[in-house]
């Protein structure tokens, strides 16, 4: 018999009759019980000793034994009837996981946002600015400056003094981390700076990339069976309802100043 007490969210189904539990496992497991101890690592992007200290205790799971001999190969078994994909003797209850991470996003902020050039530019000058700028970006000689001045000479009060305090991914400390509603997202999505990294990487160009995305960032924390806890970061990407498939720039904002006047943007598509 399972030791409940220290593993109070295993479930045993002991209140069933011995010859009924089978089939209510399997059951459990085909509808319920559905994701495996390997995808959670996967979704979670950690390693399997941090899913048994934070997730075990707080989501509840089947453990099927894999032994012969004496004790039935209960993952065996289920693999034959129920076609698991995952070979795992652990299988936790989706939902509850599911419900479990998004009740523990503690904080959830961004910093940035990509916003046409456009935006900035006076109404009756959109058509001339846009020639211009594109004339010192596509021309023989690339000319930045030219590009610089098309700005100030066409855009708004508002424009111009964005445009000198765009956000850069150099200096993140200045852009102000604004809180933002949690977004509706599968965990799947979430993005952990280093599984991002790849050979030649360092932590300081994922985070420059993020900030480039304007990715929110959220936080977890999940407690373990003494209440010690665990937070952890990850970053989405963004679903922003701005079109940049026609600017001529995108360009990277303060997410504090989109807020702050994005109804005074001039209305371009």
């Amino acid at each position: 018999m399972p030791d409940l007490e220290r593993y109070p969210t295993l479930v045993s189904f002991e209140e069933l009759p011995k010859e009924l539990r089978w089939e209510a496992c399997l059951e459990a497991l085909n509808s319920e019980y559905t994701l495996s101890f390997r995808k959670a690592c996967r979704i979670l992007k950690c390693s399997r000793d941090w899913i048994s200290k934070y997730i075990k205790p707080n989501c509840h799971y089947i453990y099927l034994t894999n032994r012969f001999g004496r004790r039935a190969n209960y993952y065996a078994i289920a693999q034959r009837r129920l076609g698991l994909e995952e070979k795992d003797s652990v299988w936790f209850n989706e939902n509850e996981f599911k419900n479990m991470i998004m009740s523990s996003i503690t904080s959830c902020t961004r910093q940035t946002i990509s916003i046409p050039v456009e935006f900035f530019i006076k109404p009756n000058q959109l058509e001339r600015f846009r020639i211009e700028y594109v004339e010192a970006r596509d021309g023989k000689e690339f000319q930045l400056e030219k590009m610089e001045e098309a700005v100030e000479k066409y855009a708004t009060d508002i424009g111009r003094n964005l445009w000198k305090t765009m956000a850069s991914p150099y200096a993140r400390g200045k852009s102000p981390v604004i809180s933002v509603t949690v977004p509706s997202f599968g965990l799947e999505s979430m993005m952990a700076v280093h599984d991002l990294k790849n050979y030649g990487d360092t932590d300081e160009m994922i985070y420059r990339d993020l900030f480039r995305m304007g990715a929110i960032r959220i936080e977890i924390s999940i407690p373990d069976r003494d209440g010690c806890i665990s937070r952890k970061i990850y970053y989405l990407e963004p679903e922003d309802d701005v079109n940049l498939n026609n600017t001529v720039e995108p360009i990277l904002i303060n997410y504090a100043d989109y807020i702050a006047y994005k109804d005074k943007f001039t209305i371009w598509k």
